[in-house]
């Protein structure tokens, strides 16, 4: 490594990292005459989020188990993709980055699978200016346009690969219901689906819709994490890792909550 970069990446963790707060909260615990303890605390665990290594640890377990595709064992109906955002204020896609790759790895699989594929997402239109299912569909019109293929969109799941548009769900419950629902109107009682989502999210996602009733084959995309070996670089810290590890505890948290809550109370 050049000095140059070391001595960019020293300037990045001082002045461009959680560091830039975390630094002068732990000496304010020195100087506190009360919950000196919860400063010291609240210091190392805001540092331990925002690391590489917590990243590793809390995305890398829900990632891991999927970082290879497994041969799928049945024939599917349908390939499903669930939408993560949307943002009608800008020139490019209207899908977010995570539902844009979502997207464009669901339609690539879909076509060589000759199945119908079924986006999923209806997200917040009043805050995005879009719904998500929305903007799937002007970027598959857009892709087909400048690629000079047939656009994609059918209003069947029989007649091979095709895309429809789930557009009322907020949130992954919601997904799996209004999809099955979709799909039995469309004659297929018993779904068996592959699922497109983004890894750090598929086992949330799988244990929800098996629970509906589909038979699952997962195919996560959007990896946050490598895989990898601990290195020295795990312990530098960023905002982008802060993001990304209460990311992975939303995903725990909605684990629980599903057993907990939603499980329950779809089952009275």
């Amino acid at each position: 490594m050049s000095a140059s970069f070391i001595a960019s990446q020293v300037f990045n963790q001082l002045f461009l990292s959680p560091l830039l707060f975390i630094i002068p909260f732990f000496i304010a615990s020195f100087f506190v005459r009360r919950a000196k303890w919860l400063f010291v605390f609240l210091s190392l665990a805001f540092y331990f989020f925002s690391t590489t290594f917590a990243v590793n640890v809390l995305m890398g377990s829900l990632e891991n188990e999927y970082r290879k595709y497994a041969k799928i064992e049945f024939k599917p109906d349908v390939v499903i993709v669930l939408g993560a955002g949307a943002n009608a204020f800008v020139p490019d896609s209207k899908l977010n980055q995570p539902s844009y790759k979502r997207f464009v790895e669901a339609l690539a699989l879909a076509k060589r699978m000759d199945l119908p594929i079924v986006f999923a997402g209806g997200g917040w239109a009043a805050h995005d200016g879009i719904s998500e299912s929305a903007a799937a569909v002007e970027t598959a019109n857009k892709l087909a346009d400048s690629f000079d293929f047939a656009r994609p969109s059918t209003t069947t799941l029989n007649g091979g690969f095709g895309l429809l548009y789930e557009d009322k769900s907020e949130n992954t419950l919601q997904n799996a219901d209004n999809t099955l629902a979709m799909i039995g109107r469309n004659g297929v009682t018993n779904p068996k689906i592959v699922l497109v989502t983004s890894a750090f999210h598929m086992k949330r996602a799988k244990i929800i819709f098996e629970k509906k009733g589909f038979k699952v084959a997962p195919y996560a995309v959007d990896f946050a994490t490598k895989g990898r070996d601990i290195s020295g670089f795990d312990a530098l810290c960023s905002f982008g890792n802060l993001r990304d590890s209460f990311a992975a505890l939303k995903e725990y948290i909605g684990i629980v909550k599903f057993f907990i809550i939603d499980k329950p109370r779809s089952e009275k």
